[in-house]
């Protein structure tokens, strides 16, 4: 018979608890957020009573899972390893994951990236979509290990669509990337963030707001504002709408993080986030990276700062499948959605594994 003890240790690290495995740390902990106590309770009755006997199925929510209320059920349900549950459960609070991808970056590919694309920029800071005409700029987007932890994050297989290089920070406003991606449903969106060279807090690092991607998605339309493909009119639009979240981050209370990247380390955050670009402390400085946007299979995808909804006007997208160079079709609720990649376990199962006993 199982230690009781050692039983809720293993529990514990399934549900992706990565400190001193003592109950007094463990309540703490839960306590530290909201969610987490009622997150653990779903857990541990998942695992006691398995599934529900009722006609709704959380995984038939049309949302991601890991942004989904149901959280704690649904990641009982996958028997992930320790690993794998401590990544999901930093992404489900924060918004926000760092992988390492040393192997496939340090071996040269990031240097040539920066020294082939050194006259290619237009534009003073980035490139956009270099993909098309660069092999290594276009594999540091299809990442094995990229696609895997985003279909396991997601639940859905995944639509590599833009690459964006730049050669410094941006400084940019904090923002969304749902206000310039978003699908329907809502979230199946993300970009992956990777460090061809050390970011530092002197080179204008990446920040970004932990929680805020569990908020609603708002849009020109929540702010009091209207979509427009005007210049004239979308700029100041944009900056109200830009202050609207900085306000937003000030009702609720969140607090800003500053995210230094070494090489070969990807950062892959959530469309809803609010995240920018920090000052350059040291003008000259280079910051060189890439970032890919990614989607995900059975969508519609527009763009909610040019559409607006409340008068029938949306702005779909025409994407491409950096896979394969060719479009990929609107959709929405068709039958042929995949499967999640980690399917839904039973009780006696999920128990075994998590004990170690398969």
């Amino acid at each position: 018979m199982s230690n009781p003890a050692s039983v809720l240790a293993t529990r514990m690290r399934g549900f992706g608890y990565t400190d001193k495995t003592d109950q007094g740390a463990f309540d703490a902990w839960l306590n530290e957020r909201p969610a987490r106590r009622l997150e653990w309770a779903q857990y541990q009755a998942y695992l006691d009573k398995g599934p529900r006997q009722s006609p709704f199925d959380p995984n038939s929510m049309n949302t991601p899972w890991v942004h989904s209320p149901f959280f704690g059920r649904l990641l009982a349900e996958k028997a992930l390893s320790e690993e794998q549950a401590a990544m999901v459960r930093a992404f489900h609070e924060d918004g926000l994951v760092k992988i390492d991808l040393r192997d496939a970056i340090c071996d040269g590919t990031a240097e040539q990236v920066i020294e082939e694309l050194a006259d290619k920029y237009t534009d003073p800071v980035r490139i956009q979509d270099a993909w098309r005409n660069n092999e290594d700029v276009k594999q540091i987007a299809l990442n094995p290990k990229v696609i895997e932890t985003l279909e396991l994050l997601y639940g859905r297989d995944v639509v590599p669509f833009q690459t964006l290089n730049f050669r410094v920070g941006t400084e940019q406003a904090g923002h969304t990337d749902t206000v310039h991606f978003d699908s329907m449903p809502h979230r199946f969106m993300c970009g992956v963030w990777v460090g061809l060279e050390d970011i530092d807090a002197n080179n204008g690092p990446l920040f970004y707001y932990p929680g805020s991607q569990l908020l609603p998605v708002y849009d020109f339309f929540d702010a009091g504002l209207e979509g427009s493909r005007k210049e004239e009119e979308f700029s100041p639009r944009y900056a109200t709408y830009v202050d609207f979240l900085d306000q937003l981050m000030e009702a609720h209370g969140l607090e800003k993080q500053t995210l230094t990247v070494n090489k070969g380390e990807a950062v892959i955050w959530s469309a809803n986030v609010i995240h920018g670009g920090s000052p350059i402390v040291e003008p000259g400085r280079s910051r060189h990276s890439q970032v890919t946007h990614y989607y995900f299979k059975g969508c519609s995808y527009y763009t909610p700062l040019l559409s607006n909804w409340h008068k029938g006007d949306v702005f779909f997208r025409d994407i491409t499948d950096i896979r394969t160079g060719e479009l990929v079709p609107n959709a929405y609720l068709f039958d042929d959605t995949p499967a999640p990649p980690q399917q839904r376990i039973g009780k006696r199962r999920a128990l075994k594994v998590l004990l170690g006993l398969e």
